[in-house]
């Protein structure tokens, strides 16, 4: 029986996470573990965090979307873990979905699920990200133009092995564990949207991922010199 469980990453996330957190807790299939990996937020995050029962893990000093998501990752011992942004929702059969990929599946390390857009009051704006993105996969693609977004994946630890520590430098933590798995061939893409993906003023990330094209250049360099 596999142990699941899934990490929230959070810095100042008053005002969603309710929703989030309600939408996990409502999955037709239950998690083992909720955590909340709080980034060391200055409002009302923990005090929602802790009024739902899930564990929380607080770093006092911000280390970064990059740096929250590793530092969880390391706290955590499931044998499938989903990573989850502070501000989505997720479709009441998310977990199942990606549940039976890894079972029906042992060479898959990764689930990646396409997902919706949504604005800050969850009314649908695209129906596909994949769509939207013109995504494609391989480890070239992922390089040159990323489609794995963090808050669709779902890993199995044994991909942890080869993509921690992060690299320095990293642009984000989803195209490294993307990339990482694709490495592997051990990724799958489920093309159906079950996270409703909020896209909103304060989000950390935006859906064409821009960018200036010395910003676009050195990621890029950063990512191939670690993969070599």
């Amino acid at each position: 029986m596999m142990k699941t469980a899934v990490i929230v990453a959070v810095h100042n996330g008053s005002a969603y996470l309710h929703d989030q957190l309600e939408s996990i807790l409502a999955q037709t299939v239950a998690l083992d573990e909720i955590i909340v990996s709080d980034d060391a937020s200055t409002d009302d995050s923990v005090a929602i965090a802790n009024s739902f029962g899930v564990r929380v893990v607080r770093n006092e000093t911000a280390l970064g979307v990059v740096g929250n998501v590793e530092a969880a990752l390391r706290e955590c011992d499931a044998d499938v873990i989903f990573l989850a942004d502070q501000d989505d929702v997720w479709v009441k059969n998310k977990v199942e979905k990606m549940l039976a990929v890894f079972e029906e599946r042992p060479e898959v390390n990764l689930v990646v699920s396409d997902l919706a857009i949504v604005n800050g009051d969850l009314v649908e704006t695209d129906s596909s990200f994949f769509a939207v993105r013109h995504a494609k996969f391989g480890a070239l693609n992922t390089v040159l133009k990323n489609s794995y977004v963090g808050a669709a994946m779902a890993l199995r630890r044994p991909l942890l092995d080869v993509a921690l520590p992060f690299p320095a430098g990293l642009p984000m933590h989803d195209q490294w564990l993307g990339l990482m798995s694709e490495k592997q061939h051990s990724a799958y893409v489920l093309r159906e949207p079950l996270v409703l993906w909020r896209r909103h003023d304060s989000n950390e990330t935006d859906v064409k991922k821009g960018g200036s094209l010395a910003q676009k250049i050195k990621w890029r360099l950063v990512l191939i010199k670690a993969l070599l």
